[in-house]
């Protein structure tokens, strides 16, 4: 069975057609999945995340590259056995002629490079020039199948993508994944039929922690035509909600967050006797963590989203509370 699994991986990788490719906002992409990435490290080990603002779009599978965060950030959890510092960072590059010079690799152009960073135990060269192929591994028997970064590979280069490393023994260890920018923009969501109530312009308020998704989810439902409202948390989302409810037609919002959960927020307006329509958005694979309880009749939009997901269900749901 566990051979079984490990050639599906294989050829999971291998098969370019499985990939949905999509033009996504990586830094946005990588802030919705900070909640499951951190839930893979022991407590000894600190995670943190940055991204510089305003990022082009690039041409990527969302759920390829969930796999290759989780596998980076798996790798250097098993570097650091002791504690220590994982840094996912997200920046504009470009990739030049002198560059490919140097490195053998590359063509020129305009990327977003995804840097995932640890302080563990590092590599030597031998080990850093086979770290790639499959089934290569400097785990004990039985801890590790040696698949993961020839995963990352696999998947990164489906994407026309590049991937460095960068080791040392006892220096950490920091992989690079080069991600094309594209120009392509996502697909307009389906026009609402002609006379509904959506062909006016309705406000969103998005409720979410983190600024990157904040930003991208602003930017993408703009770009859709819906006016836009932020919150950074569930408490500032109703205070929001009560000074302008009469220009509100939906909530977005995080269930997990300081001061005032997605959950609690939703709770809040319906005591208040507000119906406003309510998507919840979370990145777990239940309705929410532990023993969260979430209204089931909420749609939930799960995480990480893609623009065209997102701008769906919203219109789904405002189609829907429309009277008839």
């Amino acid at each position: 069975m566990r051979g079984t699994g490990l050639i599906k991986k294989l050829l999971g990788f291998s098969r370019r057609e499985r990939l949905a490719m999509r033009p996504i906002d990586l830094g946005a992409a990588v802030a919705q999945l900070a909640g499951q990435l951190r839930a893979l490290l022991p407590e000894w080990v600190a995670m943190e995340h940055h991204s510089d603002p305003a990022l082009p779009l690039v041409l990527a599978d969302p759920a390829a590259v969930r796999e290759i965060l989780v596998n980076l950030a798996a790798n250097a959890r098993d570097a650091m056995p002791g504690g220590g510092r994982l840094r996912i960072e997200t920046r504009r590059v470009r990739l030049d002629a002198e560059h490919r010079n140097v490195h053998g690799w590359g063509i020129q152009g305009e990327y977003v490079c995804l840097t995932v960073r640890d302080t563990g135990i590092g590599m030597d060269d031998s080990t850093r020039a086979k770290a790639f192929e499959p089934f290569f591994t400097t785990k004990p028997p039985g801890a590790g199948s040696g698949l993961g970064l020839a995963m990352v590979y696999g998947l990164v280069k489906q994407q026309n993508g590049f991937v460095s490393i960068e080791s040392e023994p006892g220096g950490g260890t920091a992989v690079r994944v080069f991600f094309p920018v594209t120009h392509l923009q996502p697909a307009a969501a389906e026009a609402p039929p002609e006379g509904s109530a959506l062909t006016r312009t309705p406000t969103i308020l998005v409720v979410e922690d983190e600024e990157q998704i904040r930003r991208a989810a602003k930017r993408a439902l703009e770009h859709h035509g819906f006016k836009v409202l932020l919150a950074a948390d569930g408490r500032e989302g109703l205070d929001l909600f009560q000074e302008r409810e009469r220009e509100i037609d939906l909530v977005l919002t995080d269930v997990v967050m300081p001061q005032m959960s997605g959950g609690a927020l939703y709770e809040a307006l319906r005591a208040a006797g507000k119906t406003v329509p309510v998507i919840f958005t979370s990145g777990y694979t239940s309705r929410g963590p532990g023993d969260l309880q979430l209204d089931p009749a909420v749609p939930v939009l799960p995480k990480p989203w893609t623009i065209d997901e997102m701008v769906a269900r919203v219109r789904e749901v405002l189609a829907r509370a429309q009277p008839a």
